[in-house]
């Protein structure tokens, strides 16, 4: 196995912010699209890019938004740059809807080197409906794609890998296949980005280890590494060059003037860093001009590579979860009626009341956390608006405290995913398109008692048989809780939680 060299002397270049899909995940390349978007005449973007081959750049990617909305534009770029006297290396990222003949001819017209990286996170029609959000069929885009190889360009794939949605082996097996029978060179498996703008996706992050465990139980073999990709290889795939990038934040913002591509927007500001994305810089109009900007921005890395170390201002840790919770939960042989009363009498009032119906999930796939109770997958609805189905999953850990058994519960998202379809029927349906097959429901009347001014709540579920009750792990310590725990006659529950209630009949 050998070490690559950083990445160097390559710019990325935004041709509009404008995108046809609408993909959940997006981090929009760390880019502002809200707002009006004036194009910029598609010379400045050669002023632009012959500039930074004066400057000694060689590698030049097109990238949106989806670049290939300005399909003539990109044609054009393609025929002027064949016409310098130093042609650039050219990849062009796109999701391949806009694929036209012209621009086939244009590619193959180009006397450097040129590859289009297409995103294609499924091959699977609704797991790629319920990614891009948009109406276009899969089935479109592999053809396109076809078309491009056939015609003798060079065509990699670029996959972000989403946990729950497009991950695990044998989706990876099945994507390589179909990847292969397209003729492509290469596939790129991508690390989701988590920032704090987008934390709430917390929960479909897989990490980079888990996609070379999936690789290695298909008999690949890690070739080549450094700190922002490893490239693997297979005798079961020979020509097939298959990545895991991650990006060069992750790393810390003390490698990124090694690690990272120059970026600049469609309005052509140069943008050094990608947390401080609103902070655009000016290029002015010469190649002296476009040096001191350069400078600028660097001089703006250092100050953040001192300042963050190997950390980076705007990555989530995959330990910080968007919300958490320890909480113990118990079991008793008396009615909610005379638990209530017991509540009542020691202060506790009604606070707060819930009903809903959840649906526990397992995933198609055999996963040791799942079969552990530290990660539960979930959908449901509100009694209130039975026709809004929504996904919830948590991560769990538990951990034997007073004679009790504590549940911290993490929420991986700050807002549950709603899922599309109104009725029990086409919930599970899209439920089992995403790898997730039924196990139990139970029905539950959640209602909330607490006390002033200590702020203790005690929760009870009406509908459970027997009758479970919740309270914060803090209350553990509280005298008071306990003793109105004894009056109830509950008893701790010694096992997960989920496991309980699977185990009473659902």
């Amino acid at each position: 196995m050998t070490s690559g060299s950083p990445l160097k002397r390559e710019i990325r270049v935004a041709l509009c912010k404008r995108c046809n899909f609408d993909c959940f995940f997006c981090h929009a390349e760390g880019l502002d699209r809200r707002g009006a978007e004036p194009l910029r005449p598609v010379g400045d973007y050669f002023n632009l890019i012959r500039r930074t081959v004066a400057l000694g750049y060689t590698d030049v990617t097109l990238t949106g938004g989806e670049p290939l909305i300005r399909g003539n534009d990109v044609e054009w770029l393609l025929e002027k740059l064949g016409e310098t006297d130093s042609t650039p290396d050219i990849t062009v990222v796109t999701n391949a809807c806009f694929v036209t003949d012209s621009l086939i001819e244009s590619a193959k017209a180009y006397p450097g080197n040129l590859k289009f990286n297409v995103s294609l996170h499924s091959v699977e029609p609704a797991v790629f409906r319920r990614i891009v959000r948009a109406r276009t069929d899969v089935g479109q885009i592999i053809d396109n794609i076809s078309r491009m190889v056939n015609a003798g360009i060079r065509v990699k794939l670029n996959m972000v890998v989403l946990n729950g949605v497009n991950s695990g082996h044998d989706v990876m097996r099945s994507y390589l296949e179909r990847a292969g029978k397209m003729g492509v060179s290469g596939i790129k498996f991508i690390e989701l980005l988590v920032t704090r703008d987008n934390r709430m996706h917390y929960r479909y992050f897989y990490s980079d280890e888990a996609i070379r465990r999936d690789l290695e139980n298909l008999g690949f073999v890690e070739m080549s590494t450094n700190m922002r990709a490893s490239t693997f290889a297979s005798a079961g795939y020979p020509d097939m060059n298959v990545e895991i990038t991650r990006c060069a934040c992750k790393l810390g913002c003390i490698y990124c003037l090694d690690y990272r591509q120059r970026q600049f927007d469609s309005s052509l500001q140069y943008h050094p860093c990608f947390a401080q994305s609103t902070k655009g810089i000016c290029i002015g109009n010469n190649v002296d001009d476009l040096q001191g900007a350069l400078r600028k921005g660097d001089k703006s890395i250092a100050a953040f590579a001192r300042l963050y170390g190997a950390e980076s201002q705007m990555i989530v840790p995959r330990e910080i979860f968007v919300d958490s919770r320890a909480e113990v939960f118990y079991e008793t042989g008396i009615t909610a009626n005379d638990v209530e009363s017991i509540l009542v009498a020691h202060g506790y009032t009604p606070a707060k009341q819930r009903s809903f119906h959840l649906y526990f999930c397992l995933p198609r796939e055999a996963d040791p956390e799942c079969a552990a109770y530290r990660k539960i997958i979930k959908y449901g609805y509100d009694l209130h608006t039975p026709n809004r189905f929504e996904i919830i999953m948590t991560r769990e850990e538990h951990v034997q405290k007073q004679n009790a058994l504590v549940t911290k519960r993490w929420y991986l998202t700050a807002k549950p995913e709603e899922i599309p379809g109104q009725t029990e029927k086409e919930a599970a349906a899209y439920m089992e398109a995403i790898g997730y097959l039924p196990w139990f429901n139970r029905r539950l009347e959640i209602v909330d008692y607490s006390r002033s001014p200590s702020g203790q709540v005690v929760s009870i579920d009406r509908a459970a048989s027997p009758l479970n009750i919740k309270i914060s792990a803090t209350s553990l310590d509280d005298a008071s809780v306990q003793n109105v725990l004894r009056q109830i006659g509950a008893k701790p529950i010694r096992i997960p939680f989920t496991q309980w209630l699977a185990g009473q009949g659902g």
